[in-house]
């Protein structure tokens, strides 16, 4: 469960930055032009020429997070009985103990990633986008 706490963590100090976020950032490209996409995104990764003149930019990122493991407590108990023999004769006995074990969790390696392709048509305008990923996120403005 301790995992758990550290992605909750992970996320807030994200900033809020989420899916709806992002897409509400991709709809402002519509209608502005490929040279201004370029000059803030940079070049794209691959671009796929259709036919008509119309065109596909693709941007591409990815990356990844190590969450470490958690060390935990584990509680053991033992139950211990017998007898014990000596010159006043045998006394029968019960016990019990408890240790602390520690239990190591194992880390995590989350793959991040995202990609976005926006459209572009004959006359260099932005009509379209999709993206798809599981870090394709942004921050409220």
């Amino acid at each position: 469960m301790r995992v758990s706490s550290f992605v909750l963590v992970a996320m807030l100090l994200a900033g809020c930055a989420t899916t709806a976020n992002y897409e509400v950032m991709l709809r402002s490209w519509v209608g502005k032009s490929e040279s201004d996409l370029v000059s803030a995104w940079g070049q794209p990764d691959s671009v796929y020429q259709m036919t008509g003149g119309a065109k596909s930019v693709r941007y591409s990122r990815a990356g990844s997070v190590y969450i470490p493991g958690q060390t935990t407590v584990q509680q053991v108990t033992t139950n211990t009985s017998g007898s014990v023999y000596g010159s006043a004769g045998a006394a029968n006995y019960n016990a019990k103990s408890t240790t602390y074990v520690p239990q190591q969790q194992p880390g995590m390696q989350i793959n991040l990633s995202c990609v976005t392709e926006f459209k572009i048509d004959d006359h260099g305008t932005i009509v379209n986008w999709h993206w798809q990923g599981n870090d394709c996120k942004a921050r409220a403005k």
